[in-house]
């Protein structure tokens, strides 16, 4: 089978996607669980990119249904290892509850976690990859960089609208959502058509994510710290824990303001000049 810059990248991802599969069922380390799942994130883009440059003739939905069930199981066993990895460095003798309902969980999470990664076919994956392949690779490069673009803007536009409503935290969520399918996009995008402009998106996109990531594992902490609150504590536990959620719900809205910031100003006309710009002309 005839190779280009995009399967081959696809196949790339897919034998990474086996390692770290294997890895994060061995260890369900916090490294291997977050590799896993970017992996799946990546092979997500390219079947979306396919997808909406093959004017319906390949369909992603029976990829997208077999990674569903081990990303989202992956996604739980991840929020607890970050709870108990923003805590580490607080005073452990006051959180050792917390600390016992954590582990509690993450071996709840773990269990559920191995039962769908254990149920995974891999015969079926397989069948899937030589159909999708055997199409990807008939399609030209410029109908990839074209089709990707017009995505890219479809997702922006969607982000802008939400951009405009970021009082509330939901609103920030999504706009991550959209960030991150615009970041993968651009990654496959830039295996067909290494350009400087994608290059330039994507470094101001990543920034976003990872600063809208960072403030969202406050957000998933804070609301474990507040279930725990509504337990009997003793009463310095009880003091040091309100005080934890006091620090820790500042840095937060400290990390919000700052992110709104960016969207609603240099992030959010930066990336838009450059999509208005170069929208079916990233050939340079």
């Amino acid at each position: 089978m005839k190779k280009n810059s995009l399967t081959e990248y696809f196949n790339n991802q897919l034998s990474s996607f086996r390692k770290n599969f294997s890895n994060a069922l061995k260890t369900q380390s916090k490294r291997d669980i977050h590799r896993l799942r970017l992996n799946i994130k990546k092979l997500r883009a390219i079947l979306s990119l396919v997808e909406i440059a093959s004017a319906g003739n390949f369909n992603k939905m029976d990829h997208f249904l077999m990674f569903e069930d081990i990303f989202k199981k992956a996604g739980k066993v991840r929020e607890t290892q970050m709870n108990l990895y923003l805590i580490k460095k607080q005073r452990s003798k006051y959180l050792h509850h917390y600390r016992k309902y954590l582990f509690r969980t993450l071996e709840k999470t773990n269990h559920t976690f191995l039962k769908k990664m254990s149920a995974f076919n891999f015969k079926k994956l397989d069948r899937l990859d030589h159909k999708f392949l055997k199409y990807a690779k008939t399609l030209p490069d410029q109908t990839l960089i074209e089709k990707g673009m017009a995505l890219l803007d479809q997702k922006y536009r969607s982000m802008e609208k939400l951009v405009k409503h970021l009082s509330k935290g939901r609103k920030l969520h999504k706009v991550r959502i959209h960030l991150k399918a615009m970041l993968e996009i651009i990654i496959a995008l830039r295996k067909v058509n290494p350009s400087l402009q994608l290059k330039i998106i994507q470094k101001e996109i990543k920034v976003l994510n990872d600063t809208i990531g960072e403030w969202h594992d406050y957000v998933v902490l804070l609301q474990f710290l507040r279930l725990l609150k509504h337990r009997k504590l003793p009463e310095k536990e009880a003091q040091y824990l309100n005080d934890l959620i006091t620090r820790i719900d500042l840095k937060k809205q400290s990390l919000k303001d700052h992110i709104e910031d960016r969207l609603k100003h240099r992030s959010k006309n930066q990336v838009k000049s450059y999509l208005t710009s170069n929208l079916y002309k990233v050939n340079g």
